[in-house]
């Protein structure tokens, strides 16, 4: 009884617990990239284009420039989140190719500043770096809501966990109670009954049956008395 009891309480709150820490584990994984998707925003968006026109505003030669690091830095977080598995992989497989055209772009701009271009002309191609970077950027929020709305499915799987395990430990709070409340009754009756039988066994001895004997118990405890009866019966019959 104390083993289904246990089985009853533990079995499906460990089961219960695992499925949590599960879809835990995704909610956090999912919240990671968006957090790692945002941190890639700020390196296109200010300091990739404020670099840019540095060098094209001619306060640092191309050369001195930090565009290939960033962009070798933006590159290298969007090839882990690719392969991460990450719930937005699509958006950011077409971030990744947008970010390959923006290099491209950024070594033409240097290819025409080394060629002796004018600032107008460098100007008019940096206007396009800032629109493929305009359009990474959309790719980085699409790609985020994407992330939110796995978040989203699995904080609702996590909560349909709850409820479920909510009712069906109720329920088996119920049955253990029932089953307890039998279990006990049981244990009773399979205790006292064979108790009266000896008490009654002792009360025909003493009123001289000393014939009678006392059958076996099933309880395995109340065996050895039994048996103490029946040879203290014998003696007596004997004497």
């Amino acid at each position: 009884s104390q083993m289904v009891l246990v089985g009853l309480m533990l079995v499906p709150a460990l089961i219960a617990i695992c499925l949590m820490m599960i879809f835990s584990n995704e909610y956090h994984s999912v919240i990671q990239h968006m957090d790692a998707v945002s941190s890639l925003r700020p390196i296109i968006s200010e300091e990739l284009l404020m670099e840019t026109m540095d060098v094209v505003a001619g306060r640092k030669r191309f050369e001195e420039g930090r565009q290939f690091d960033m962009l070798d830095d933006a590159a290298a977080r969007l090839n882990e989140l690719i392969a991460s598995d990450a719930a937005s992989t699509p958006e950011l497989e077409v971030a990744r190719r947008l970010l390959n055209t923006l290099r491209g772009y950024v070594v033409t701009l240097g290819e025409q500043m080394q060629a002796g271009s004018t600032v107008d002309e460098n100007l008019l191609l940096h206007e396009e770096v800032a629109n493929v970077a305009a359009l990474f950027l959309d790719m980085l929020q699409d790609s985020i809501n994407a992330e939110i709305t796995a978040a989203a499915a699995a904080s609702n799987s996590m909560q349909a966990v709850v409820r479920t395990t909510l009712v069906v430990e109720i329920c088996l709070l119920i049955f253990t109670l029932v089953f307890a409340a039998l279990a006990q009754r049981s244990l009773s009756r399979a205790i006292r009954v064979p108790i009266g039988r000896l008490e009654e066994f002792a009360g025909r001895i003493a009123g001289g049956e000393l014939s009678e004997r006392a059958t076996q118990p099933d309880v395995e405890e109340l065996k050895d008395l039994a048996q103490s009866r029946n040879i203290m019966a014998f003696k007596l019959e004997r004497l």
